[in-house]
């Protein structure tokens, strides 16, 4: 069962990610070790994101997803997630935190407990009133700590313009 650890301040949760497969980059002064779970469906061993669908369309502006915990350790995790889209080369962040008008968007950050096997359900919001997103390949990124070790999930799916 989840259980609400900590309501510390209104937070940013719709970051986008800069991480790449394989390395590790400096996220708000920590560092995040990725965990890539491929298109094709296949998951991690210590936690995986489940979309309710791999297509998002143009009408759609959440995607709603399941974090599940398959390690044998409880995770920590909250709202927070970032998108990307691949260009061809390599990821490129989504800046959902902000609008092109420089306005800036903020959440309340509230923090889940999730023991072995336990799942919660979640929506990404893509913000389309503000953000134009063109037909292509993105992935969901969502934070997580686990022994103490902040990490990171994703997800890919495609989205229709």
């Amino acid at each position: 069962m989840k259980k609400l650890i900590l309501i510390i301040m209104a937070a940013s949760s719709m970051i986008s990610c800069t991480v790449t497969s394989g390395k590790q980059e400096d996220i708000h002064g920590d560092t995040l070790k990725q965990i890539s779970i491929p298109f094709a469906g296949q998951t991690s061993k210590e936690a995986e994101i489940i979309l309710e669908k791999d297509t998002v369309l143009p009408n759609e502006d959440k995607i709603r997803l399941t974090v599940r915990n398959s390690s044998p350790h409880t995770i920590r995790t909250g709202n927070e997630h970032y998108l990307d889209r691949w260009n061809g080369k390599e990821w490129e962040r989504i800046d959902l935190n902000a609008t092109d008008e420089g306005t800036i968007i903020v959440f309340n950050a509230v923090g889940y407990e999730l023991a072995p096997g336990e799942e919660m359900i979640q929506h990404a919001h893509l913000l389309r009133d503000m953000h134009h997103y063109t037909a292509g390949r993105y992935r969901i990124c969502w934070p997580f700590t686990e022994n103490g070790k902040k990490r990171l999930l994703t997800k890919e799916f495609y989205m229709e313009e």
